[in-house]
């Protein structure tokens, strides 16, 4: 699953990625895939600053309804 675009916007603005980069979750790791040349790496070092993005931002995944 692809991250937001609200995280993949910050994470370029703090140099994790570049321009010609989206990041996708696969399983529990975050990989950095290049558009233009299919190459791709995992963030290893980025997760936890990833985790707190997708938590802080609102990340659809994280929501629950709760029944009462």
């Amino acid at each position: 699953m692809y991250l937001n675009d609200n995280i993949q916007k910050t994470l370029r603005e703090l140099g994790k990625i570049s321009e010609k980069e989206v990041v996708k979750k696969e399983g529990d790791i975050y990989v950095a895939f290049n558009v233009i040349t299919n190459e791709s790496r995992i963030l290893t070092a980025d997760y936890n600053l990833i985790e707190s993005l997708s938590n802080r931002r609102g990340d659809d995944r994280f929501k629950q309804i709760l029944k009462g």
